[in-house]
């Protein structure tokens, strides 16, 4: 497989982010990617995915927003304090009631204090670039990262695009092979820590960021 493509990517439909996982599984069926191509049973299971394949090597991406993005928080928290560089695409969208499909951001604030990267682009260009960017900080950084775009503003909005060859955008993200992982080394993932060592790692994910 291809390194500088997408390993595995799982996902479950909820608007307004139902398009990045429909459009990707167009290019999987057409045989246009080598990517597995996972459909999950919930956001959770999708967020628990994406951090088994990203802890085997594998770069890892999902979408999702609102409620949905919430049902994902326990993985959340694991993903970053695991420094697991993986993404997300998020649609944002509000949680509260009355029930709204429109743009907030209550659903991205539960991860704000998490240790994720937080990447908010404010029109089609800025979501299409970051979405390139994010792979190469995530993984510099070992961490993981949200692409934040507005609900419907961003996500359903008609804009002009300038896109980069497949093979620009290969050749900018680059192979990922990663020194650590499950496939590669013998190792422990998510030991207890104590108070003396769980203070370093803290430090050390914060230093990244």
């Amino acid at each position: 497989m291809e390194t500088n493509q997408p390993g595995s990517i799982c996902h479950v439909p909820i608007t307004p982010s139902t398009e990045v996982g429909q459009e990707y599984s167009k290019f999987w069926a057409d045989g246009k990617v080598d990517t597995e191509y996972i459909h999950t049973e919930s956001e959770h299971s999708s967020f628990m995915t994406i951090i088994a394949a990203a802890a085997c090597g594998v770069r890892a991406v999902t979408s999702t927003a609102s409620q949905g993005m919430l049902l994902g928080k326990e993985g959340g928290l694991l993903a970053a304090t695991l420094r697991l560089p993986l993404i997300v695409n998020v649609g944002n969208r509000e949680t509260n009631a009355p029930l709204s499909i429109h743009a907030g951001h209550t659903d991205v604030y539960q991860f704000r204090d998490d240790g994720w990267i937080q990447f908010f682009a404010r029109n089609a260009q800025e979501a299409y670039d970051f979405a390139i960017i994010a792979q190469r900080v995530a993984e510099k950084a070992m961490l993981p990262a949200f692409l934040n775009q507005d609900g419907f503003i961003v996500t359903h909005t008609k804009d002009m695009l300038n896109t980069l060859s497949d093979e620009e955008v290969a050749d900018f993200v680059g192979d990922y092979t990663p020194e650590d992982s499950l496939l590669t080394r013998d190792m422990t993932m998510n030991p207890i820590s104590l108070q003396d060592y769980y203070s370093e790692h803290v430090k050390q994910a914060h230093h990244a960021q």
